[in-house]
Formats: C-alpha cells, sequence, structure tokens
C-alpha cells in the first residue's frame, strides 16, 4: 500500500475510530488520540495489510485495545448508567457488580479471536448483524451463528464460575 492509499483508507477510517473511541472514553481530545495512535500502527503494518480480510475490522480491534489499555491506565469512566446504578446501590451489590463485569470480560477473553471480535461488535459497539458481516468479510447467517456460539460459551462459562464460587 503506498502512502496515497493509506491517505484515501484514513480519511475514510479516522471519524469511525474516533466514535468508537469516544464511546469507549467519554473524551473527545482522549478519542483522537487512540484513532491516531489506530492509523499509526496500520501505517507500521503497511506492507502486511493485504493479508487481512478487512483492513475496517482491523483498524476497530486496535482501536478498542488502544481504549482499553488507555482506561486500565487511567482507571477511570466515563459516567454510564451503570456507574449511576453503582451510586444509589449498597456497596455489596456494587461489589458484586464489579466483578461479575470482571469476571464476564475475562470470559469474552477465553473466546475464539473471531467470536471475540464479533461479540464486542454486536454488544459493544452495537452494530448491526449486517454492518459486522460486511466489515469482515463474511455472511449475516455466520454472523448470527458465531454470536450465538459466543453468547451460549460465556452464558455456560460464567453459570459454571457463578456455581463454583457459590
Amino acid at each position: 500500500m503506498d502512502r496515497k492509499e493509506f491517505e484515501t483508507l484514513a480519511t475514510r477510517l479516522r471519524p469511525r475510530l474516533i466514535e468508537i473511541a469516544f464511546r469507549c472514553l467519554g473524551n473527545h481530545d482522549d478519542a483522537d488520540d487512540v484513532a491516531q495512535d489506530t492509523l499509526l500502527k496500520l501505517w507500521s503494518m503497511k506492507s502486511r495489510l493485504d493479508e487481512y480480510k478487512s483492513i475496517d475490522a482491523l483498524a476497530i480491534v486496535i482501536g478498542r485495545h488502544l481504549c482499553l489499555d488507555r482506561l486500565k491506565r487511567t482507571k477511570t469512566q466515563p459516567l454510564d448508567e451503570h456507574s449511576i446504578e453503582d451510586i444509589v446501590s449498597s456497596p455489596e451489590d456494587v461489589i458484586i457488580r464489579a466483578e461479575d463485569n470482571e469476571n464476564l470480560n475475562n470470559l469474552i477473553n477465553t473466546l475464539p479471536d473471531g467470536q471475540q471480535i464479533i461479540l464486542r461488535l454486536k454488544h459493544i459497539e452495537m452494530m448491526e448483524t449486517s454492518e459486522i458481516a460486511q466489515m469482515i468479510g463474511s455472511t449475516e447467517v455466520a454472523v448470527r451463528v458465531q454470536l450465538s456460539r459466543a453468547r451460549n460459551r460465556i452464558k455456560e462459562l460464567f453459570l459454571r464460575n457463578a456455581y463454583e464460587r457459590h
């Protein structure tokens, strides 16, 4: 990929990367930084980008990982409906919900990469099945099947872990 092709790609990807990062981080400046870092990472991989089915999906995954890294470093998260629930919940409820969320994230990380990506795009990025299928170069049916398998596996593991804790 030459510089001109990459500039075209970056111009097309940048708004979507900023949108995704802003939803994760809740700050426009941080979202812009993550988008820039994602594009830099893609530029450093320019000689290998032809190996990927979807550069868009790769960019989103890289951007999400950079967001998660940033959140881990700062240990702050934007206030959302769950945070508001935490404020009015008992301390025990807050601890249980935090442990469940952490366990759920750990369980998602055990899924195969394809299922992880599809699950995160559907439930975190709130993308439609058709968008996901187009992004990863698959069919909607295949995406729904992978999504179903991922959900069932998470449910199975979550219930097993909950049972083992009690």
